[in-house]
């Protein structure tokens, strides 16, 4: 009995021995670690193409060309991007999570980027120039505005409150508008222009406006009606044109970021002074800027132009990430192959 014990007894350690252990499940893949230098191509002399119809586009990828994107905090490693988009509607708008590579559609928007915040909610205006707000799960869509007059949302540093900019209409005239998280009238503010900043401080908000035929930026006391000028244009007023799209700020509030046709530029709101982050060229766009919650990092996406041959021309998205501290570039794909 003793030598079938044993028997046995090997036959169970031997069988134990052989079963194959499981494979390790493989990592989730995560944003590319950061490279030290500029990876974008050299600046190229592009021209007006050949005559009489300029250059002819190559480009079909317009629903992968990513024109704006966003971290949001609220569930890290979760994105908000924005292609341009081929078919109506274009700029539309999906949540993305990095490491499992799902997307999820959120809709679409105007030529404003929208805004999101850390109680889980975006709010952005559509092309019927109306405001909404959904979760940042893609859940709750919910119209806030009637009328089609309303563009521009951003949160207040609460989330409890929302301002937008109310287009002039036959029986009023443009404004700052504030709003409730449900969409209810509050107050407005008087300003012709809907590139505005909402300050960490209620009583404050930064505005465009006309000073001596230039654009300006300015920050505005709203219980005192003063105003204090930030930073001008250097380039006289002309039409419609625009020196300060997309304005955002850092959440220390130290410095605004904005985007127009000459580069990616930063002012010290303290000290007043304006720097250039990056230079536009011919063949190189910096759009829509955007900053990290820790206020470190500065991202952005790049049009780039490269002529294939003497009558074609190549159009290209490339969405980054730059750090202010180090100074290192990561460049991220939201349509892994």
């Amino acid at each position: 009995m003793k030598a079938k014990s044993y028997i046995v007894l090997i036959l169970l350690v031997f069988l134990f021995s052989c079963k194959k252990e499981k494979p390790e499940p493989a990592p989730d893949p995560e944003p590319p670690p950061p490279v030290g230098q500029n990876p974008l191509p050299s600046c190229q002399t592009i021209g007006p193409g050949p005559q009489p119809f300029g250059w002819k586009d190559s480009s079909i990828t317009e629903d992968e060309n990513v024109n704006f994107f966003k971290a949001q905090a609220y569930q890290p490693g979760d994105f908000i991007y924005c292609v341009n988009g081929k078919i109506f509607p274009q700029n539309r708008m999906y949540l993305y999570t990095y490491s499992t590579q799902q997307r999820r559609y959120l809709g679409e928007r105007d030529e404003y980027l929208p805004d999101l915040h850390s109680n889980g909610w975006m709010v952005f205006s559509k092309p019927d120039k109306n405001i909404y707000k959904i979760k940042l799960n893609g859940d709750s869509l919910t119209q806030l505005t009637g009328g089609g007059y309303y563009v521009n949302p951003q949160w207040d540093n609460s989330g409890q409150y929302i301002y937008c900019f109310q287009q002039t209409t036959s029986l009023t005239v443009s404004c700052l508008l504030k709003m409730n998280a449900q969409g209810q009238y509050q107050t407005s503010y008087l300003t012709p222009y809907a590139n505005t900043v909402i300050s960490k401080d209620p009583d404050k908000v930064y505005l465009l406006n006309v000073l001596n035929n230039k654009l300006a930026v300015i920050s505005k006391q709203l219980s005192t009606n003063s105003e204090t000028l930030i930073t001008s244009s250097g380039i006289p007023l002309n039409g419609s044109q625009n020196d300060f799209f997309h304005l955002a700020i850092d959440n220390n509030e130290n410095f605004l970021y904005w985007s127009n046709a000459l580069g990616l530029f930063r002012c010290n709101i303290a000290s007043k002074q304006v720097d250039t982050l990056f230079k536009n060229c011919e063949s190189i766009t910096y759009l829509n800027p955007s900053i990290s919650e820790n206020s470190e990092e500065l991202t952005f996406c790049c049009k780039i132009l490269k002529p294939l041959n003497s009558l074609v021309l190549y159009r290209q998205y490339r969405s980054f990430e730059y750090n202010l501290i180090s100074k290192q570039w990561r460049e991220l794909d939201f349509f892994p192959n």
